[in-house]
């Protein structure tokens, strides 16, 4: 994250909430550095962070079907390398031509979301259907 000097949004587990008490090794020791390009958040609840404008539920739907994301390749071992996250970053947030196309898709998916969920929209249609099946008892 800090080699790529893009902003981000990392949340951290809080393991001792969770009963597990952690160890001096385990905390973050470049935090400073990296709150100056993102933001480095304690454990919340993941409606929170898929809310956040650069956060994504499903990474294949977002690549391949969406337009919207670059996948981080592993390597041989399954372990996805600094320079290998440094050149994605590098891709989506960058001004080269990829980055460009997949900001202009964020944001053609963003206009559709936007369209379903205004009154009249299939995102208003379907929720008003549910919500009557619902309230009739035809849902079970």
């Amino acid at each position: 994250l800090l080699s790529s000097r893009q902003p981000f949004l990392w949340v951290v587990r809080n393991w001792k909430d969770g009963g597990y008490e952690e160890k001096e090794e385990d905390k973050l020791t470049c935090r400073e550095e990296l709150e100056q390009f993102g933001v480095v958040l304690p454990w919340c609840l993941p409606v929170e962070v898929l809310s956040h404008r650069h956060q994504g539920t499903n990474a294949k739907l977002i690549e391949d079907v969406g337009g919207m994301g670059v996948r981080v390749s592993a390597n041989e071992e399954g372990i996805r390398e600094r320079d290998e996250i440094v050149r994605c970053l590098g891709l989506v947030m960058g001004d080269e031509e990829k980055g460009m196309q997949l900001n202009k898709n964020v944001e053609k998916w963003k206009g559709l979301a936007g369209e379903a969920a205004m009154e009249g929209g299939s995102l208003d249609i379907n929720l008003k259907v549910f919500v009557d099946d619902v309230a009739q008892g035809c849902c079970k």
